[in-house]
């Protein structure tokens, strides 16, 4: 080569360079080049825009030191296949900042092992990440409220306190909070119910409640001020004397939310951190005060109960009573299920309204689709739950075999395909309402046919008998069964002892099924049944031995 065709391809291999280097300074998306050891060799001015690093600081240093250490894992994996040739395409990772923090990237990588070279990009999502992130929290925060208000639901008069101080406690726990206060009082204050609920480890009290501060918060409820302070401090010039004392408790942020008058009583709900900011968006309080009126609406409710407790005691025979009562709770379980179908709407319109994307957050969106239609199921659940024993219908002679038929005439599909075997003996009558006596075996043969074991043919086996006191069922089967020790808690509202994945349901079936044989004045349990299986036997008494079912 002579001298002027040197000069002629040097320059051309400077200009190459500067366009390289114009291009790697244009890039918005983090760009590098990397040895096989990682180490980088190029970057982008991207890096410093983005994330802090100079080039200087950045050319040297292996690429690995940047990621969060709990991705490390996944990255090394990526990188052992890079080193055989493959790609890394969609890898969604964190990158730290030069002050610290960490940023969320979409990254591809591809290698050139004959130059020994790992070429790199990655753009920003962290904002992305964040939508998506708070979306799930709304979501489990809604569903939160959801399972509360169902609780109540099914919790006796002098449990429900207990309850309210639980339920508390867990939406102080979702929320980040060291402490939680509830209120509920007439317009006078002279009858007041009051429940704190103190984080173990942080939210313990330094000095007794000062009576100033106790005022304070009553003005407050009585004014129906909502309050989001991230500082108390903000209140230093209306209130400096309260502020000292909550400072003195070493309280830093709190969200007051006024609870509307109801049933003559009013009320509020508070949340309190103690070193951070509360920093709750609007949903978010939107919800709290939704889980505030459901704890008013439980006390009424227990308060009631606890009146038709001592009415009973001095009136035994004043059914009247009783039947208000049930109508109450009925009226309690639609009222709760109307009042969370509206959030829940905002969020199936908003998940419906978004695309969804690729990769993880893809996976995001479809968990907090399935999580909205899993609410929505809930609800609907309930409603089946709180119609028992509103029928309409007369209590008559039933036919249980010929009821039986009918229902595994109605299961048969679930049969064959399950390739169950169902062993069945005459059953006997039974005194009820055939529709809801119907609803108990449907969902006895139902749940033997869904909680079956792998790899062992499901069998059920289904008996009655009958005496002057009433009639019998049995329903056994071989399938997973129930511990002995929680056999008494599957008859609970909402009660699931499975994973949601492994066997769908509401976990409202045997609450259904509870509540209907008590309508009917029997009882209902679970015995061992075959081969680790479990059966259910249902007692039902006779005419003459209750009148229950006549309602």
């Amino acid at each position: 080569m002579v001298e002027g065709d040197r000069r002629d391809t040097a320059g051309a291999d400077v200009e190459d360079a500067a366009s390289v280097r114009r291009f790697l300074d244009m890039s918005l998306d983090l760009l590098g080049i990397c040895d096989l050891e990682t180490r980088l060799v190029e970057v982008s001015d991207s890096w410093e825009r983005m994330l802090g690093w100079s080039r200087s600081e950045l050319l040297g240093t292996p690429l690995l030191d940047y990621f969060h250490p709990d991705d490390l894992p996944r990255i090394e994996g990526e990188l052992a296949a890079l080193l055989q040739g493959l790609d890394a395409p969609g890898v969604t990772t964190r990158v730290r900042c030069r002050d610290g923090s960490y940023r969320w990237v979409l990254g591809n990588a591809r290698s050139d092992l004959a130059n020994e070279r790992i070429y790199v990009t990655a753009a920003d999502i962290t904002d992305r990440k964040g939508l998506e992130e708070a979306l799930v929290r709304q979501v489990e925060l809604e569903q939160l409220v959801v399972s509360i208000t169902a609780r109540f639901v099914g919790t006796e008069a002098d449990g429900m306190e207990d309850e309210i101080v639980r339920g508390m406690g867990e939406l102080a726990t979702a929320l980040g909070a060291d402490r939680a206060h509830f209120l509920r009082g007439n317009r006078s204050l002279d009858n007041v119910s009051y429940f704190e609920w103190l984080h173990p480890d942080t939210g313990q009290r330094r000095q007794e409640i000062d009576p100033m501060v106790t005022e304070w918060w009553f003005d407050t409820m009585r004014a129906g001020t909502t309050l989001r302070l991230d500082d108390v401090l903000e209140l230093a010039d209306e209130v400096p004397e309260v502020v000292a004392s909550m400072k003195d408790e070493g309280i830093r942020s709190l969200l007051h939310v006024p609870l509307p008058f109801k049933r003559s009583t009013w009320g509020f709900l508070a949340l309190v951190t103690l070193d951070r900011p509360l920093g709750l968006d609007d949903d978010a309080l939107a919800l709290l005060q939704l889980a505030g009126e459901s704890f008013m609406s439980a006390l009424a409710r227990a308060d009631d109960g606890l009146a038709l407790l001592n009415a009973r005691r001095e009136l035994e025979h004043r059914n009247d009573e009783l039947e208000r009562s049930n109508e109450e709770l009925e009226r309690f379980a639609y009222a709760a299920a109307h009042d969370l179908k509206a959030p829940l709407a905002r969020i199936e319109m908003a998940l419906a309204a978004t695309p969804r994307p690729e990769g993880d957050a893809g996976l995001l969106v479809d968990v907090a689709r399935r999580g909205a239609s899993r609410m929505r199921q809930l609800i609907e659940d309930l409603l089946t739950f709180s119609a028992v024993g509103r029928s309409g219908t007369t209590a008559e002679e039933v036919d249980l075999d010929e009821l039986l038929a009918q229902v595994l005439a109605d299961l048969a599909p679930t049969i064959d395909a399950t390739g169950a075997e169902v062993h069945r003996e005459p059953l006997p009558t039974a005194w009820g309402h055939r529709s809801l006596l119907g609803q108990v075996l449907q969902n006895l043969v139902g749940n033997s046919l869904k909680f079956v074991r792998d790899d062992v043919v499901p069998r059920i086996d289904i008996i009655g008998s009958q005496d002057a006191s009433g009639t019998t069922i049995r329903v056994t089967d071989n399938g997973i069964g129930v511990d002995a020790t929680r056999r008494h808690e599957v008859f609970g509202v909402f009660t699931r002892l499975n994973a949601d994945d492994q066997y769908p349901g509401s976990g409202i079936g045997l609450a259904t099924c509870a509540k209907v044989v008590t309508h009917h004045g029997g009882h209902i349990h679970l015995e061992d049944g075959l081969d680790g299986g479990v059966s259910v036997v249902v007692w039902l008494p006779s005419p003459a031995g209750d009148a229950g079912a006549d309602g």
